[in-house]
């Protein structure tokens, strides 16, 4: 069942991406402060980004193919995990390539809310954070996703951290998601 959901997280990823399709800019703004947790990078150098993540996520190699090019799960909550997955997809596909993996992943019942624009906390970077929620069919029970989507160029950069409803903190998956950095 851990690994449905962990599957499940990864495909919901997809699905974020397709509300996220707007074109986000570089804008000068912002400032910074100190993270809630300590922090490890992920560094994507084909794709010119960083984003940091806590030191108790265990990034998962197995599960990094096809979109995804990196996926971290989370300490164990409540008998249930959040998972942190990164995913870049050609900006013209997104939608279709959300919907062809959600109908893979047994999900339904799948509600975006409007997209919402915000300063990153590196003061320069402008993306789209949306939240997403759907019914696992399979696991039987209520997830919910926080993303963040940037798109550059022919490519969308697709941010999501991902747990079960209940275990659900946005405060905490937004601080993460605020680490993004473009290069």
């Amino acid at each position: 069942m851990l690994k449905q959901l962990v599957l499940y997280a990864v495909l919901i990823t997809a699905v974020i991406c397709a509300a996220l399709a707007a074109a986000c800019a570089q804008a000068p703004a912002g400032g910074s402060k100190e993270l809630s947790f300590t922090p490890l990078t992920y560094t994507n150098d084909q794709y010119g980004f960083s984003l940091q993540y806590p030191d108790n996520f265990k990034e998962d190699k197995s599960r990094e193919k096809g979109t995804m090019v990196f996926n971290a799960v989370g300490p164990l909550v409540g008998g249930r995990i959040p998972v942190l997955t990164v995913n870049i997809f050609d900006s013209g596909r997104a939608q279709e390539q959300a919907i062809e993996l959600i109908k893979a992943g047994s999900g339904s019942d799948i509600k975006i809310t409007p997209l919402k624009e915000i300063t990153l906390r590196d003061g320069k970077t402008i993306g789209k954070i949306s939240t997403t929620s759907w019914y696992h069919n399979d696991a039987k029970f209520d997830m919910r996703g926080l993303s963040l989507g940037v798109v550059r160029g022919d490519y969308q950069i697709t941010v999501t951290l991902t747990s079960i409803f209940a275990m659900y903190n946005e405060d905490k998956y937004m601080e993460i998601l605020n680490t993004f950095t473009l290069k």
